[in-house]
């Protein structure tokens, strides 16, 4: 009876011994081990300079330590490819897209799509890029010129951007048909809804987003045809506020 009972005590012993054995191997194998680490990430849809920042970025967040000795973030088989995207996308606001995608055994490749700079808005000292959806990121530098459209920005409360983006896209589209060039415009604070277009640095429009800005270039493209038979005409301002009026000096 007892050797039976020695006997029952090794088997179980043992097989704790090989459940330990196994689990340490685990850990070993999965944490301290470079069996399932992530060596290279590559990273395909941004700028060589947007590259070089993502990577080094990545990999510090993946070599952050747990219990001064695991990196589980490095692990292939436990990379969270979702939080990670989300993780560039908070660090990399000028990036629209991010996919992340395992490539065993040791690589991650991240498709980006970079945003599409469609000019910088100023609202006081501060200024940013904006694009065409009317996101902002970074810091921007003013100026004025053919790529980079300068919004500045009065108004004393902010709001969604999104429509004045939008309404300024329609602004710049026509004018360009029109064989103009629209360097800044204005988001005045005493008149909500109203956008001061500066064009070609001769003059500026007036127009109000609250009504149809289609209507008013059409308007103002009426006037520009009856204008161009006169050799001499200039103005200072062209105000398109007024449906079916215009005023200008």
């Amino acid at each position: 009876m007892r050797m039976h009972r020695r006997r029952v005590y090794i088997r179980i012993a043992l097989w704790i011994f090989i459940a330990l054995a196994i689990f340490v191997g685990a850990i070993y194998l999965l944490f301290v081990a470079n069996v399932f680490a992530v060596t290279s990430v590559e990273i395909v849809g941004a700028s060589p300079t947007q590259s070089d920042a993502i990577r080094v970025s990545i990999d510090e967040l993946l070599s952050e330590r747990s219990f001064q000795i695991l990196h589980p973030k490095r692990n292939i088989l436990l990379l969270d490819t979702g939080a990670l995207s989300a993780y560039t996308r908070s660090k990399f606001p000028g990036l629209e897209q991010v996919r992340v995608i395992k490539q065993y055994p040791h690589a991650i490749r991240i498709d980006v799509v970079e945003r599409v700079v469609m000019g910088t808005w100023c609202r006081g000292e501060v200024c940013t890029y904006y694009d065409a959806k009317g996101a902002q990121w970074g810091s921007a530098v003013v100026s004025r010129g053919p790529l980079l459209l300068l919004v500045t920005d009065e108004r004393s409360e902010a709001s969604d951007i999104t429509p004045i983006v939008q309404a300024v896209d329609v602004v710049r589209r026509r004018l360009i048909a029109l064989g103009l060039r629209v360097l800044e415009v204005t988001l005045p604070d005493a008149a909500p809804g109203d956008l001061i277009i500066s064009v070609n640095a001769l003059y500026v429009l007036k127009l109000n987003m609250n009504m149809d800005v289609s209507e008013q270039l059409e308007t103002f493209g009426i006037l520009l045809a009856e204008k161009a038979k006169e050799a001499s005409w200039a103005t200072s301002y062209v105000d398109l506020r007024t449906p079916g009026r215009v005023y200008y000096k």
